[in-house]
C-alpha cells in the first residue's frame, strides 16, 4: 500500500490534485487508515496513470471516471491503444 505522499513521487500527482480526485470520486483511495490516511494499491496506482493519459485526450473527466467498460462501449480504445497511436508511451511505465 502507498499513501499520498508515495503516489505522489512515484506519479508526480500534486497531494492536493489526489485529494481532489478523492472528493469528487475520481480515484478513491483503497482504504482509509482509522487515523484518515488515505492509502493506495496497485490498481489504484493503474487507474491513476489511466486517468493522467485520459486528462491528455479531449475526453471530459465524468468519461474518465467510468469503469474501462464503459470507455469501451463509446468508443475509447484500451488506454495501451491510446497510448501507443497519441506517441506518449513514457507517460505510462514499463509493466504497467
Amino acid at each position: 500500500m502507498m499513501t499520498v505522499a508515495q503516489m505522489r513521487r512515484r506519479t508526480g500527482v500534486s497531494v492536493r490534485t489526489l485529494h481532489h480526485y478523492d472528493q469528487i470520486g475520481l480515484l478513491k483511495p483503497t482504504t482509509v487508515t482509522e487515523a484518515g490516511y488515505r492509502l493506495y494499491d496497485d490498481t489504484a496506482l493503474d487507474k491513476l496513470y489511466m486517468i493522467l493519459v485520459y486528462r491528455e485526450l479531449p475526453f471530459p473527466d465524468a468519461v474518465i471516471g467510468d469503469d474501462h467498460v464503459r470507455l469501451r462501449r463509446i468508443g475509447v480504445p484500451p488506454v495501451d491503444r491510446v497510448v501507443h497511436h497519441a506517441g506518449i508511451a513514457a507517460a505510462v511505465p514499463e509493466g504497467n
